[in-house]
């Protein structure tokens, strides 16, 4: 009797921690999430500050395939938290990301390369990318509210898309160029439209979005070759710039 009902406590004891644990993660709102920034820009110095235009900036420089923070070898390095920001500069860019920014060494395919991973909550991540996927075009709040809800279902659906890391900051996952201008409002706007959710048995790994050109997509013979699509409704150029040509779809 004693045995049976130890086993009945530690039964117990599993199902409720279990229960736990299943409501945690159905409660996890804004969960972290892991990306890869800058990798196309192929840096081998930089400057980072932590917490940006407020702490002192640290060199970050790769030489003969080892890293070195502020002239010292280092294996990995390390600053900021998930509720901070960070600052970068090179000579060819500035940019202020949201969270925290870890550095090391990757054996790239042409040889030793910076592995820069910004770990960020995912409700800062989507409002940066409904930015730039938007073409920071602020006029149709409703639309931005749509695309806030398929930019998320897309991240947390494609976690760990890449080995050691969730997502890239390109193309192939989602364009993610840190802070944008007038961040309050992307952030604003991303909180307003968190109330949704999906039926029942969605897919969310087939929810895919195109980013904004301008309003007219180029015809799928220009994309893909073939006949003349008979949807094709506009002109290539709009102000100006080419629109939504191949390359914007295999740009990175």
């Amino acid at each position: 009797m004693k045995e049976m009902n130890q086993k009945t406590i530690y039964a117990g004891i599993f199902i409720l921690n279990f229960l736990a644990f299943s409501r945690g993660v159905g409660r996890e709102e804004n969960p972290l999430l892991m990306i890869r920034i800058l990798e196309k820009q192929n840096l081998r110095e930089l400057e980072v500050q932590s917490r940006a235009n407020q702490g002192p900036w640290n060199r970050i420089k790769l030489t003969r395939g080892f890293l070195s923070v502020n002239g010292k070898a280092q294996n990995r390095a390390s600053w900021g938290s998930p509720g901070s920001t960070f600052k970068i500069r090179s000579s060819n860019l500035t940019r202020i990301y949201p969270g925290q920014i870890t550095f090391s060494v990757d054996s790239g395919d042409k040889g030793p390369e910076l592995l820069i991973l910004n770990l960020v909550p995912a409700s800062d991540y989507v409002a940066c990318v409904m930015a730039f996927e938007s073409a920071y075009d602020r006029s149709q709040p409703e639309y931005l509210k749509a695309l806030r809800v398929v930019v998320r279902a897309f991240a947390l659906s494609h976690r760990r898309r890449h080995p050691g890391y969730d997502l890239c900051d390109l193309s192939h996952c989602q364009v993610y160029q840190g802070l944008p201008p007038h961040f309050d409002f992307w952030r604003e706007t991303a909180e307003a439209g968190g109330n949704f959710t999906f039926p029942a048995g969605t897919d969310l790994k087939a929810l895919f979005f195109h980013r904004c050109c301008g309003g007219m997509l180029e015809s799928s013979d220009q994309i893909w070759g073939g006949s003349l699509s008979p949807s094709r409704t506009g002109p290539d150029e709009w102000k100006g710039e080419t629109l939504c040509r191949a390359d914007s779809f295999f740009r990175d």
